[in-house]
Formats: structure tokens, C-alpha cells, sequence
């Protein structure tokens, strides 16, 4: 048996190779970031962003409003 032709050291085939293990561990990589923000959503106390606006809003003249009579 000819090893090289086992090994593949032609050199397309081992570019090929080793962009393929690069881009598998890539989506490796994105799909455990992707979980780890779905565990993390699922952790989270949800806020209700209405009732914090509210209980949070400045009155208009701190923001810097002013008054307008028609």
C-alpha cells in the first residue's frame, strides 16, 4: 500500500480537510452559544417593561421639557 496516498498529502485535500474541521468546530461553537443564551432566557426573571417605564419615568420638566400654552 503507498502511505501517502492513505495520509492524502496532496495538498488540496488536506486544505479541504482542515477548513472543514475548522468550520465544524465553528458551528460547534455558534449552536453552544446559541444554548447557552436559550438557558440563560430560560433562567431570567421576566420584566414587564411597561410597568417598569412607569414606575421608573421622570416627571417632564426633569427630561428637560418645557411648557407650551396654546
Amino acid at each position: 500500500m503507498n502511505w501517502q496516498r492513505l495520509v492524502g498529502n496532496d495538498l488540496a485535500s488536506s486544505t479541504i480537510s482542515i477548513h472543514l474541521i475548522i468550520s465544524e468546530a465553528y458551528m460547534v461553537l455558534l449552536l453552544t452559544h446559541a444554548l447557552w443564551h436559550v438557558i440563560l432566557s430560560k433562567a431570567s426573571i421576566p420584566v414587564n417593561p411597561t410597568r417598569f417605564c412607569e414606575q421608573h419615568r421622570r416627571p417632564p420638566q426633569e427630561q428637560g421639557a418645557t411648557e407650551v400654552k396654546l
